[in-house]
C-alpha cells in the first residue's frame, strides 16, 4: 500500500476509533460489557493524556481533560493503524 494511501486510512481508523466508542458509550447501560468495552478501547489515551495534563486553573475543566484524552488516543489508534498497514508485505 502506499504511503499517502496508507496515512488516510490511519487517518479514518483513528477517527473511527474514537468516534464509535465516544457516540457509544452515553446509551449504553453502566457497568454492562459494552460500557467496559468502550471504556477499554479510550482507557489507554485517558492514561496518557492524564501524565502530560498540567494543573494550571485555566485549563482545569473536566471537558479539557476529555477532549485531550480523546485527541491523545486518535493519535495512538492513527500511528497503530499506520504502522500495521504501512508494513511491506514480502514477495515471492
Amino acid at each position: 500500500m502506499s504511503r499517502g494511501l496508507a496515512f488516510v486510512f490511519a487517518i479514518f481508523i483513528g477517527a473511527a476509533a474514537v468516534a464509535i466508542p465516544t457516540v457509544l458509550q452515553p446509551r449504553l447501560q453502566a457497568g454492562s460489557v459494552p460500557d467496559l468495552v468502550c471504556s477499554l478501547i479510550l482507557a489507554p489515551g485517558l492514561l496518557i493524556a492524564n501524565l502530560f495534563y498540567v494543573h494550571e486553573p485555566g485549563i482545569a475543566s473536566p471537558e479539557f481533560r476529555l477532549l485531550l484524552s480523546r485527541l491523545v488516543t486518535f493519535n495512538l489508534f492513527a500511528v497503530v493503524a499506520y504502522g500495521i498497514l504501512s508494513i511491506k508485505k514480502p514477495t515471492i
